[in-house]
């Protein structure tokens, strides 16, 4: 399905953005010092946020069950608390995130995933350094709305949903880490999997404790929003990755364990709904024991 997404986006939306420009280009990484090449990439990338999560969630949801609001938990958090939690928790994870992504680096990668790396780092500075214009809020719109809206939807409004309410409901905090995994294994960056996983289950348990896909959405937008102003700070000199302490950054992990406990004892009675009885059998998840 991705394949085939990807390949009708190649051929119909990227001559719409790349003035002329062979599609292949996008995937060269020498291609990336041409700011036409980064912009139509950028424009392929919020096409593709919308096809590969928003609609296929949106989808389900509607297949799925009689509400879409209520099967995603696009509902706000029924206690207020949980907006000031999920606020300090992410604050307190992204400098523990600094330390895992250390431990992370040093793990011996191949090769080939030293080059997969190499390209990713390319692509994301060429995106972040068109910053003037249209190009600073294309960097907003896609890397902290719709990055955070796109994935929280599809990674714990359905799947994280589907795991915990199903395969794993009695061990929810065993769906939260492999639904975690998965979403950092789907990224495909090596370096950053440690880190990923860890934000990934931090987002997963505050979902499901407040009950709210929107206490979610906010952590996900944050901590993108707060790691591109740290490359921004880094860019102009604010301070650079070696004056951060590793002994200093982890004390954050613990930290963030309070907020995940504090978010346990105020947690919102989780569960989706049985599916009401459906004669017409338009959901797909109706008439199922």
């Amino acid at each position: 399905m991705f394949a085939l997404l990807n390949g009708a986006l190649d051929t119909f939306i990227t001559p719409l953005f790349a003035d002329g420009l062979e599609a292949e280009a996008l995937g060269d990484v020498a291609s990336y010092s041409n700011p036409t090449i980064v912009r139509a990439a950028k424009w392929i990338q919020l096409i593709s946020q919308i096809f590969f999560f928003f609609l296929p969630s949106v989808l389900f949801a509607y297949l799925a069950f009689p509400s879409i609001k209520d099967y995603l938990k696009l509902n706000t958090p029924k206690k207020n608390i949980h907006w000031l939690y999920a606020i300090l928790l992410i604050v307190a994870t992204i400098p523990f995130l600094g330390f895992l992504e250390y431990i992370n680096k040093l793990i011996p990668l191949s090769e080939t995933l030293l080059a997969v790396e190499e390209t990713a780092k390319v692509m994301t500075e060429a995106f972040l350094q068109d910053s003037a214009g249209i190009g600073g809020i294309l960097n907003v719109v896609i890397f902290v709305l719709l990055a955070a809206a796109g994935e929280e939807l599809f990674f714990r409004g359905v799947i994280q949903n589907i795991v915990t309410s199903h395969g794993l409901k009695n061990k929810p905090l065993l769906g939260i880490a492999i639904v975690a995994l998965f979403f950092s294994l789907f990224h495909g960056q090596m370096h950053g999997l440690i880190p990923r996983f860890y934000a990934g289950f931090v987002i997963g348990c505050a979902y499901y404790y407040s009950g709210s896909l929107w206490v979610a959405i906010l952590m996900h937008a944050l901590n993108n929003g707060l790691s591109i102003a740290a490359f921004y700070g880094e860019k102009n000199e604010l301070f650079s990755e070696g004056d951060l302490n590793q002994i200093y950054l982890s004390v954050f992990g613990l930290l963030g364990a309070f907020f995940i406990y504090r978010f346990y004892k105020t947690k919102t009675a989780y569960k989706i709904e049985k599916v009401p009885q459906d004669p017409d059998d338009t959901n797909l998840l109706a008439n199922r024991n």
